[in-house]
């Protein structure tokens, strides 16, 4: 930027010597490099013409740098993004990793608990059966115990009636 502006002031002095870039400028470039008619030459800026030229050029080198230094700042800015969206994703692998990993614990629960009510469902169909094993006896007691009350209801009968039979007779002894 200082070669921009040491060319652009010169040519604004009114013709001038133009500092090139890269010399080391003025008067005083041309008695250390040794000058001749023909390096002074092609230093002078002749006319207007040339000093629209070399200000047209300032014009494009400045707005070149200011969207080199845009681009800069974007790709920068692109970077910082890149990196807060890397840490942002690092940050939901790892409450991924956590969930997966409190999931696998109540996965395990349930795991264990379905195991207790599998036995325990085990259990009670042990004891269903064995309660229908048991109905099943009860039941064919319940049979056993219909005819035996039939029995002693024949016999009850007889005995009623040979009650009856010894009560006739004693009081038929006592009559008599």
């Amino acid at each position: 930027m200082a070669t921009i502006a040491s060319v652009t002031d010169d040519v604004e002095a009114g013709g001038a010597e133009a500092v090139a870039p890269g010399s080391s400028g003025g008067s005083r470039g041309r008695s250390q490099s040794g000058g001749g008619a023909a390096s002074r030459r092609s230093r002078r800026v002749p006319g207007a013409g040339q000093r629209q030229l070399l200000a047209g050029n300032a014009q494009v080198a400045l707005i070149g740098a200011l969207v080199a230094g845009l681009f800069a700042m974007a790709v920068a800015g692109f970077n910082s993004l890149q990196g807060e969206f890397d840490s942002v994703r690092a940050e939901i692998g790892t409450l991924r990793a956590d969930m997966d990993a409190r999931f696998a614990q109540v996965d395990d629960r349930f795991g264990r608990i379905e195991g207790r009510l599998d036995s325990i469902n085990g259990t009670l169909l042990d004891h269903t059966d064995r309660l229908a094993r048991i109905e099943g006896r009860v039941d064919a007691v319940e049979g056993r115990m219909g005819a035996v009350e039939l029995t002693l209801l024949g016999h009850t009968d007889r005995l009623a009636r040979i009650e009856a039979t010894q009560d006739a007779r004693l009081q038929s002894d006592t009559q008599s």
